[in-house]
């Protein structure tokens, strides 16, 4: 990793970019010899990989970090549009992924007395945390508004959450909300939260349901967490939103796959 690390003062940009970042497929760009001793495992895997690079500022340090994206079939979705693009960030004397998005546009703004700038991957901003770039969750979807469940519908809603009567009966809090709005376009869905002493972390967060009405059941469909905002997205299958649930290292997105929902996108920040 030493000739990784002496490259630190080579690629020393000349300017913030406020713009796309524009990637070189070159082998002999700046940033090729830094790719390709990070993720040459990750390569060596994807025969006929692309490897796009490019220097960037992303403080205003006058040393330059790195850019890459790597198109191949097994990193790309949507044919080759969409694809795994990474952030390098020189960090304590090695080189750090900071950002690890599948992405077909990432633009870098100019930073301020070492603070890495803010980022948009394919429109949406990503915020420097300290140590990683996380996304701003409030703009990936519209948050919904939650509603308290009623004393009497409590015992019928808890059953999708297990036995919380158990949790009441020893003394502990516990709560429901709900919403229904937006959720589908036949309004057959319903959102459930579960908060309590018990049943909240502060790794997960508390316990989040979808319930599916059938006839005159409701049939969970989703099981999930969030440690703070339940957001709709824009997005829509066959007639059922998709939905994001806050974590604590940016959302998840939930999306329809015709009988339940699954994770449809992993947006969060990097965790290595």
């Amino acid at each position: 990793m030493r000739s990784v690390l002496a490259l630190a003062a080579f690629l020393a940009s000349t300017s913030a970019m406020a713009a796309p970042v524009s990637l070189s497929e070159s082998p002999y760009a700046p940033a090729r010899s830094v790719v390709n001793v990070v993720f040459g495992g990750y390569m060596a895997g994807l025969t006929g990989v692309s490897v796009q690079s490019a220097v960037v500022d992303l403080d205003g340090d006058k040393t330059g970090d790195i850019v890459a994206r790597f198109v191949h079939s097994a990193a790309c979705r949507d044919g080759n549009k969409v694809c795994r693009t990474v952030v390098l960030r020189h960090m304590g004397g090695d080189w750090t992924i900071v950002l690890d998005r599948y992405a077909d546009e990432i633009e870098v703004g100019k930073g301020y007395r070492d603070v890495p700038a803010p980022v948009k991957v394919d429109g949406k901003e990503w915020e420097w945390d300290g140590k990683r770039y996380l996304p701003i969750v409030a703009d990936l979807g519209e948050e919904l508004s939650l509603k308290a469940v009623s004393d009497s519908a409590k015992p019928s809603v808890g059953k999708a959450f297990g036995d919380p009567e158990k949790l009441s009966a020893a003394g502990y809090r516990v709560s429901y909300t709900f919403a229904q709005d937006g959720l589908s376009k036949n309004k057959d869905l319903m959102l459930v939260k579960m908060e309590g002493d018990m049943v909240c972390g502060k790794l997960n967060g508390c316990p989040v349901r979808v319930l599916k009405q059938e006839g005159e059941k409701w049939r969970p469909v989703m099981a999930s967490s969030t440690t703070g905002k339940v957001m709709l997205s824009r997005m829509s299958r066959q007639g059922y939103r998709d939905i994001i649930l806050e974590t604590k290292d940016g959302a998840l997105q939930m999306g329809w796959t015709g009988s339940a929902y699954a994770v449809a996108d992993r947006i969060e920040g990097a965790t290595k």
